[in-house]
C-alpha cells in the first residue's frame, strides 16, 4: 500500500480525491483477494465431493417459487 500511497500523493493533488481513489482501490483489492479465497474452497470442495468425503446435498441446489 505504501507504493499505491506514494503514486497517488504524486498523481493527485485533491486530498479528498485522493483518499475516494485509494479508498477504491483498497475495496478492489479485498473483493479480488475474497474471490480468490472463494474460487479456492470451491475447488477444494470439489475435489472432496470426486473424492467421496463430502456427500452431496440435493436440497441447497434447488430453487423455490413463491
Amino acid at each position: 500500500m505504501e507504493e499505491i500511497d506514494q503514486k497517488l500523493d504524486q498523481w493527485i493533488y485533491n486530498s479528498i480525491i485522493r483518499a475516494e481513489i485509494r479508498s477504491l482501490i483498497v475495496s478492489a483489492i479485498h473483493t479480488h483477494a475474497k474471490k480468490v479465497v472463494e474460487d479456492q474452497l470451491i475447488d477444494v470442495k470439489t475435489e472432496a465431493f470426486k473424492a467421496g468425503w463430502i456427500k452431496s446435498d440435493h436440497k441447497l441446489n434447488t430453487i423455490t417459487k413463491r
